[in-house]
């Protein structure tokens, strides 16, 4: 047992506590179990505030209560105090409850300040199992904390100025097991250092599936936390049949915009068939071609072009053809104005369909179903690249993590990391901006 000194007043101050009855009483190490423990205690007879109406009471009892702490050097360290029970009773006053406590959530087996760090490393890229080797917690306890915390976080989620979604699907596991994540692509104003202002995406609904049922449950999820469905304006996703059935019925005033990704990939798909159907029946040919075909022309280097280029001039090949097609359509996609954007697109449709290559007639096709989705892009310039951005930080944290056996669990972490929520907790670090005189 160490005696207290005139530290003992900053360590109260840094755990909350100066102008409370409580007080530091002890404090002891233990070197075996490397273990600091502080013991809170309050002068007898002192009055705190009951939970549900805040009128003071003098204790009724007390139960041991210990709390988890940030760690102390090499240390762990543990938080220990008589948790009193005020309240009357019966029918004339307040039920008995026991009191919060200022460094401490009602019910938690840690201080705030030791949630701040824990979730402080979760939100750093950490995953759970090692922020709990770090602290030196179980990861259960740190599971129930990022739940808990992520909850209690969701109850407070407004939603109500969100009017532009994004929609993407990510796998949960090994076979076919997705969820669908919701997206606001601007929700988050950050400031630059030249004064202008950049945006940022957060995560805003995780459900379960990637069909029209999961779209439903996004718009319920919003609904809960003060959206409507009326003022979603536009709707960006992929060129899924069950999605847009999904938008068409809960977000039916939304504008649907096609993200160009999907569509630049649904054609250089149709292509990359013909080439590896023509490659087999041509070997000797196609030897050595394949990135003259798998980058663009404009990053092509000099051996690859001229690769390229020979085969380009075999007009029994209809590689050279799809090729030509996939490359008008890219570029295409990256025009900005409107006006010209249908028409070029009016023209490629017609080419393509003209082609006799059946991969490009069907894909050509595909494009014609989300023909106004296209348009809707090329006045919006909307696409899902921040949520796709999103999904490669949760894709991220799955793989490190090596899966999760519950969606939960999943759902919690995509939340957490990529939800932009206000955990009400304190801040544990300095600021680096500020320099100390």
């Amino acid at each position: 047992m160490t005696a207290l000194n005139s530290l003992d007043a900053i360590a109260a101050g840094a755990l909350g506590i100066l102008g409370t009855p409580w007080r530091i009483e002890s404090v002891s190490l233990d070197q075996k179990k490397r273990l600091v423990t502080i013991r809170l205690g309050f002068t007898s007879g002192s009055k705190f505030a009951h939970p549900d109406t805040q009128e003071l009471f003098v204790a009724h009892d007390t139960e041991e209560r210990r709390w988890r702490h940030m760690n102390f050097f090499q240390y762990a360290c543990e938080l220990t105090a008589p948790l009193p029970r005020v309240g009357r009773g019966g029918k004339d006053g307040p039920p008995v409850r026991t009191i919060h406590v200022p460094w401490a959530r009602p019910g938690s087996g840690f201080t705030l300040y030791f949630e701040a760090v824990a979730l402080h490393f979760l939100q750093s890229g950490m995953t759970v199992a090692e922020a709990a080797e770090t602290v030196g917690e179980h990861d259960n306890r740190l599971w129930r904390l990022v739940e808990r915390t992520t909850t209690a976080a969701l109850a407070e989620l407004d939603l109500s100025k969100v009017t532009t979604l994004c929609l993407d699907e990510t796998s949960t596991r090994k076979g076919h097991h997705y969820i669908t994540v919701a997206s606001d692509p601007k929700a988050v104003a950050v400031a630059k250092k030249d004064g202008s202002v950049r945006y940022r995406a957060r995560v805003v609904a995780v459900e379960e599936g990637r069909d029209s049922g999961s779209v439903a449950k996004v718009a319920q999820f919003l609904e809960k936390h003060g959206g409507k469905a009326d003022q979603i304006k536009t709707v960006a996703k992929d060129m899924s049949a069950a999605y847009k059935k999904g938008v068409d019925e809960q977000f039916p005033k939304a504008e649907q915009v096609v993200d160009p990704f999907h569509a630049v990939q649904l054609v250089g798909e149709a292509f990359d068939k013909i080439r590896r159907r023509e490659h087999r029946e041509n070997p000797e040919l196609f030897a050595g071609s394949l990135w003259a075909w798998r980058r663009r022309e404009d990053r092509l280097s000099e051996e690859e072009a001229a690769i390229r280029s020979k085969l380009l001039r075999n007009r029994r090949l209809k590689t050279g053809r799809a090729c030509m097609i996939n490359e008008c359509f890219r570029e295409i996609i990256q025009i900005t104005d409107s006006v010209q954007f249908e028409k070029y697109l009016g023209q490629w449709y017609g080419w393509a369909r003209r082609s006799k290559l059946p991969e490009m007639k069907q894909a050509a096709g595909t494009i014609k179903d989300h023909w106004n989705e296209l348009l809707a892009f090329a006045k919006t310039r909307l696409s899902n690249a921040a949520a796709e951005a999103l999904n490669g930080i949760i894709q991220t944290v799955k793989r490190k993590s090596h899966g999760f056996q519950l969606i939960s669990h999943f759902r919690a972490m995509i939340f957490l990391i990529a939800g932009n929520l206000t955990f009400d907790l304190p801040s544990v670090f300095p600021d680096p901006y500020v320099n100390p005189q």
